[in-house]
């Protein structure tokens, strides 16, 4: 049974326990699963924000920094925007049925269900004057295999793309499409492919997100195909069921995946990739890639990195080994310093150099500081929150 060291999701450690801290057992690096924190940039339900407030009182004026929070879930706007700018009702009733026929299907008789609606739709969208692609018999080898088991919801998503039962004396049933709307059609096409794609993708989805997979699949199928497929790799990846058991994670991740938009699903997907590249690393006993971070261990070594090119923006990670969060944030700072060259990055251990922490008054881990010409140059972001980090470096450069 491995042991784990998990980090809570935007957390930070006080410096005030560092000795409770480092007392503890460590386990080894390949038994370490990335803490969750590293996901904060895109799954955070809070945000920490460092005001600096200035009090003056005749000739004095004193400063004082406080950390507050702030509600930045960037995918609250995002579910908004999207139900507010719905499909088309008819769309829905498509949407809804398809729903219906997956409840009812296992993954790979729904796969099959899809393929069929499918063709039907995307043949009678290219040649709607074609009579023979106009109908739909019930009585056919491939919908008496594939649909016939399944006949209500079949039939369900055959009426919302504009099929209607036909009337006769014909002991076989038909669906007739009597006036095609080519509209409809392309749209089914679409949501008939993304449906399909969701259904082949199933089984590699951890099964806690697999009901925000469809969504994400309409949303971003066309646009982003290669986009769907990545995030599908990453989730794969042998570590995510225990990165999902921590804490409400998998709740926040199925906020973000079930918006289904390409900046938020990419924000994740970078995220995980970067976890699962330190994971990997670490489990077969290799170098975690440091990208341009120097890591500071004298004194000296500090100040002289102050004086060498005062123009020059530092971004410095004051973090500890023994930090949780500190951990997480290594490889996005890493990968993070290979985007900013020009950029000097800096790492500071709180046990090798605790003198510099008492002097650039750092009472939690990690803290980014940034700084120009010897002084600091923005507030500090508190907290593994790469996201800001990266902000603040563009608005400094």
């Amino acid at each position: 049974m491995f042991s784990f060291l998990v980090a809570a999701l935007m957390c930070w450690v006080s410096a005030a326990d560092a000795s409770t801290l480092a007392s503890l057992p460590i386990p080894s690096t390949a038994d370490l699963v990335a803490p969750p924190s590293a996901l904060a940039s895109t799954l955070r339900a809070r945000r920490l924000q460092t005001v600096r407030r200035t009090k003056c009182d005749g000739d004095a004026c004193s400063v004082s920094e406080e950390v507050v929070v702030v509600d930045d879930d960037p995918s609250a706007a995002l579910f908004s925007k999207s139900a507010s700018s719905s499909s088309s009702a008819i769309a829905n009733e498509l949407v809804s049925a398809l729903d219906c026929l997956r409840d009812a299907c296992s993954p790979a008789q729904h796969v099959s269900a899809a393929k069929l609606l499918l063709k039907y739709c995307e043949n009678a969208a290219a040649d709607p004057e074609n009579i023979k692609f106009r109908k739909v018999r019930v009585l056919n080898a491939a919908f008496q295999r594939v649909l016939a088991p399944y006949l209500a919801e079949a039939a369900g998503c055959l009426e919302a793309l504009g099929f209607e039962l036909e009337d006769g004396d014909s002991d076989e049933s038909v669906y007739a499409l009597r006036r095609p709307n080519l509209q409809l059609l392309r749209r089914g096409a679409t949501l008939l492919r993304a449906e399909r794609r969701a259904s082949e993708l199933s089984s590699r989805w951890p099964a806690e997100l697999r009901g925000c997979l469809p969504m994400m699949c309409r949303r971003l199928l066309d646009e982003s195909p290669e986009l769907v497929q990545e995030i599908s790799d990453e989730l794969a990846a042998p570590h995510v069921p225990r990165l999902l058991a921590h804490a409400d994670n998998a709740k926040r991740l199925e906020q973000s995946l079930k918006v289904g938009a390409a900046p938020v699903v990419r924000a994740v997907a970078l995220q995980l990739r970067e976890i699962r590249k330190n994971v990997t690393a670490e489990a077969a006993g290799a170098d975690v890639d440091h990208g341009l971070v120097t890591e500071i261990e004298t004194a000296e070594a500090w100040y002289d990195l102050m004086l060498a090119d005062e123009n020059r923006l530092i971004v410095a990670d004051f973090g500890a080994s023994w930090c949780g969060p500190c951990k997480a944030l290594k490889p996005l700072f890493a990968s993070l310093s290979k985007r900013f060259p020009d950029v000097a990055f800096v790492y500071l251990d709180a046990d090798k150099v605790p003198t510099l922490m008492g002097d650039n008054m750092i009472h939690s881990y990690p803290t980014i500081k940034f700084f120009r010409c010897s002084a600091e140059a923005d507030l500090p972001v508190v907290g593994p929150d790469i996201t800001e980090v990266e902000e603040r470096i563009k608005s400094l450069l």
